[in-house]
C-alpha cells in the first residue's frame, strides 16, 4: 500500500521462519536473498530454459519434447513469456521438439477441475498430431 501511495516499486523478498543465521530451511536469508536480488533478463531467462531443457534432451535424446506454458497470468496478453518459450525453442533448433502455449482462461485463482481437463484436450491434439498417431 505503501508504495502504490508513493508510486513507488515494490519488490518483497521474504520466507516465513527463515533466519539470518540459522533457519528452518537450508538456504538463511542471506543466501535466499542473494538467489532472488536479481531480476534476469529476457536473454538471461531464455538461456535458462535452454538449459533446463538441453538437461532433459541429453536424458531423452529420441523423445518429442513439448515446451509447455499453462494457462494462467502467463499466458495473458502482453506477458513476456510465451515469448520467451518460443525464442528457447527456435534456439534449440530440434525437430524432434515444440511448444504449446495454452490460452489465458481469464480465471483468477490457481485452476479448477475442468482447466486441466482442457488443457489435457489440447496436449493430446498436439502431440498426436506431432507424433503422428
Amino acid at each position: 500500500m505503501t508504495a502504490r501511495a508513493l508510486d513507488a516499486e515494490y519488490r518483497c523478498i521474504g520466507r516465513s521462519g527463515i533466519g539470518i543465521m540459522k533457519s528452518w530451511y537450508d538456504l538463511v536469508m542471506p543466501d535466499y536473498w542473494a538467489r532472488l536480488a536479481p531480476v534476469p533478463t529476457r536473454e538471461e531467462i531464455v538461456q535458462a530454459y535452454v538449459g533446463f531443457v538441453s538437461g532433459i534432451r541429453t536424458v531423452y535424446p529420441a523423445a518429442h519434447i513439448v515446451c509447455a506454458l499453462g494457462c494462467m497470468d502467463a499466458t495473458r496478453s502482453g506477458s513476456p513469456w510465451p515469448g520467451y518459450i518460443h525464442e528457447a525453442v527456435k534456439k534449440m533448433d530440434d525437430p524432434n521438439m515444440s511448444e504449446l502455449i495454452f490460452p489465458f482462461t481469464g480465471f483468477k485463482k490457481h485452476p479448477r477441475v475442468r482447466h486441466p481437463r482442457e488443457m489435457a484436450e489440447r496436449l493430446t491434439d498436439h502431440v498426436s498430431k506431432k507424433m503422428d498417431w
